[in-house]
């Protein structure tokens, strides 16, 4: 049966509301801790700073934090460790120790500059604007952007005909190089972008004459368009909709507008204006995993009638008559005060005495 695995923020010892600051300062004092090097032969302590790199690397990372703020380790099942376990194969751990002990040992002062590297060309930059319901459920988009013809000499390889890039012998290919360095810590392993292949894997002996080796990248930017009626916040979305005063009252099927179309909602008897309620499942899929979705929130307000016609308004005063008679005891109060302020206190003796 698999470990289970302890919360994040309580491995680092932290809030969950804590910052960046907070999350790298404990990140700092466990991995000074427990560091393999600080403590040979120590399997617990090597376990320890294991689990704290993990729950570094998660909470550092701020589409991480989000998704495991959200889901918990779940959201990281399957796709990043197989049974449970986090994978770091596919993370530059070098970013996490840089960040943390660079100021200490120079963490990225070895960078060099190499010019036998493919040279990288300008980007392409393209935007593209969606709706509200293309962004939540996905969509197709053709853009027309303007782009270099295939070189016909290297055919995109960047090469000189009869040669071809060869892989980088700094890397072996991998892209990525490891320095290890000494600190107060021991020896600590640094993963950086290769320098000479620029993390490609390949070098590229002779350019092509004609392009140069050259190569970009295309840059497309999303702008997601305001909706009427939808606001998002994460995968739930809030919305407001009118009731009338029959409707609150009475009860009755309402129309609420969601991304899935038209639904009618049963409002209750007697419904508040404000009255929050909660469309379960009918928010933004999940982008891991489309068959989850979030709520839809819907704020009921109820609209008080103008422009009412005399009919209408004979209907309302015998509503309130038959409710409590809520107009009357105002006028009757606004009457009472009116007059008592013109009559003092002879004349209301002067009135008691007509009345005998």
């Amino acid at each position: 049966m698999a470990e289970q695995k302890r919360d994040y923020y309580e491995v680092l010892g932290v809030d969950k509301n804590a910052d960046d600051a907070a999350i790298k300062k404990a990140y700092r004092q466990l991995a000074k801790k427990y560091h393999p090097d600080m403590n040979p032969g120590d399997a617990e302590a090597e376990k320890k700073f294991k689990e704290a790199s993990e729950a570094y690397a998660v909470l550092s990372d701020p589409d991480k934090k989000r998704q495991y703020d959200q889901f918990g380790h779940a959201a990281f099942d399957g796709g990043m460790g197989g049974g449970g376990g986090f994978d770091f194969s596919g993370m530059d751990m070098g970013d996490i120790f840089g960040d943390i002990f660079g100021d200490l040992f120079g963490g990225g002062s070895r960078r060099r500059s190499a010019n036998n590297g493919p040279m990288k060309g300008a980007n392409l930059r393209a935007a593209v604007r969606i709706t509200f319901e293309e962004a939540a459920f996905g969509c197709e988009k053709e853009i027309e952007i303007t782009l270099k013809d295939e070189c016909q000499t290297c055919h995109t390889t960047g090469a000189k005909p009869g040669t071809s890039p060869e892989t980088c012998t700094k890397c072996g290919g991998k892209g990525k190089v490891v320095y290890t360095q000494q600190s107060f810590l021991g020896m600590v392993q640094n993963v950086q972008t290769c320098p000479d292949c620029h993390g490609t894997g390949k070098i590229i002996k002779e350019k092509c004459p004609d392009c140069r080796g050259t190569r970009g990248d295309l840059l497309v930017e999303v702008n997601v368009s305001r909706h009427p009626i939808f606001q998002r916040q994460d995968m739930n979305i809030y919305s407001t909709a009118p009731i009338s005063f029959a409707q609150a009252a009475l009860g009755g099927e309402v129309r609420i507008s969601t991304i899935d179309g038209d639904i009618l909602y049963d409002v209750k008897p007697g419904t508040q204006t404000d009255t929050r309620i909660r469309l379960k499942g009918k928010g933004i899929p999940s982008l891991r995993n489309s068959s989850i979705r979030g709520d839809h929130y819907v704020t009921l307000v109820v609209q008080v009638p103008t422009g009412l016609s005399e009919e209408a308004k004979e209907a309302l005063r015998r509503f309130d008559e038959a409710s409590g008679q809520s107009l009357k005891k105002q006028n009757g109060a606004a009457h009472t005060e009116k007059h008592g302020k013109k009559k003092g206190f002879m004349g209301k003796i002067k009135e008691s005495l007509e009345d005998m």
